[in-house]
């Protein structure tokens, strides 16, 4: 099922120098679009505390047909960040088709260590998530997906 996301922001940047923009309030809410359908949400906070920013995320979407529900998709996660690098993610995410993944990772020992549907993965370190926030995951030949626990290549 292809999703479509429409986004419309407008929040002024953090003066903090950042890896991602952080809105003033901590908070953005976005609807999930679909054939001109408000279908879901995805609402991220960012608690800042000290060095620490942390993205607590939720993503919930259901697709109804004749008001029952043919398609649901949740999913939440919180990602840990210390001087605008990622050092842990603690995730879940719940598919229409009862498959679940939880996701939990960290850094350790120079690595990012993190478990998922593939079972256990040791990453590079400097690996990142694959979120909407970090303008950097454009320049990245692979990212860590939130949803499944699993590496991405980008082509």
């Amino acid at each position: 099922m292809r999703v479509i996301f429409i986004f419309f922001i407008f929040f002024s940047l953090s003066i903090n120098a950042q890896v991602f923009p952080v809105p003033d309030d901590n908070e953005v809410n976005f609807d999930v679009i679909r054939k001109n359908k408000v279908i879901g949400n995805l609402t991220t906070k960012f608690i800042e505390e000290n060095e620490i920013l942390i993205l607590h995320s939720i993503l919930d979407i259901e697709v109804k047909v004749l008001f029952i529900p043919a398609y649901k998709f949740f999913q939440e996660t919180k990602e840990t960040w210390s001087y605008g690098e990622f050092i842990s993610i603690d995730g879940f995410t719940d598919f229409e088709d009862d498959r679940e993944y939880k996701i939990n990772g960290k850094d350790e020992d120079g690595v990012f260590r993190v478990t998922g549907m593939d079972g256990l993965l040791e990453l590079d370190e400097k690996i990142i998530p694959l979120n909407y926030w970090n303008k950097n995951i454009l320049k990245e030949n692979e990212l860590f997906d939130t949803q499944k626990g699993i590496v991405r290549k980008i082509t």
